[in-house]
């Protein structure tokens, strides 16, 4: 599953509490912003093979991966994994995304302290927004981080705030009457009148 042929290139956001696979194909140049041609998701908890190994059934080899990680327990069982597993088509081709890699200069006094994840939004919102306009990017996980980019494309920082899941578990455990609700109860906006 690779249209051009070429390498498959298969990009890893791990979360944490999702690990999200996708296949790009590292030929198509047509999109500022590639999307990928497959996807796999599965919890960040542990990891399944047999369905990683299922869906790596259907993507194209050789395979690069580019491993994007603010779990570090996760990451080092997808690392040891793909090391040791000839069914992911990796062999010398895996390289974790760092801070030092990316093509983004932080103002931060410890930029080595922001999440990848973070950095990244950073990168892609570089990618499509105007030039000489600043940008904000808003991720929505179980964390919400919403980030300042500058006119010049830098990253300025920003704010982490408790997640949809985090918001409501702490709203129910913290107080007398107010339910428990799942992110799938959610679905439809809520009047906004309550």
């Amino acid at each position: 599953m690779n249209p051009s042929g070429g390498p498959a290139l298969i990009a890893v956001d791990i979360g944490n509490s999702q690990t999200k696979f996708g296949l790009f194909d590292v030929e198509a140049r047509s999109r500022r912003l590639p999307s990928p041609v497959a996807i796999h998701n599965q919890s960040s908890a542990s990891l399944d093979e047999a369905t990683l190994r299922k869906w790596l059934e259907g993507c194209a080899a050789p395979r690069v991966w580019r491993v994007a990680s603010v779990n570090r327990p996760a990451a080092k069982r997808l690392l040891e994994w793909l090391a040791a597993n000839e069914a992911a088509g990796a062999g010398e081709n895996i390289r974790p995304i760092e801070q030092r890699n990316l093509p983004l200069r932080v103002r931060l006094a410890a930029p080595e302290r922001v999440g990848i994840d973070r950095l990244l939004g950073a990168v892609g919102v570089n990618r499509v927004r105007g030039s000489g306009r600043p940008a904000i990017v808003i991720d929505l996980g179980t964390a919400i981080t919403v980030d300042l980019i500058s006119t010049g494309g830098e990253f300025l920082g920003g704010a982490i705030l408790p997640g949809m899941g985090l918001s409501a578990r702490a709203l129910h455990e913290g107080t007398d009457a107010l339910p428990l609700l799942a992110p799938a109860d959610l679905q439809a906006a809520p009047p906004p009148l309550g």
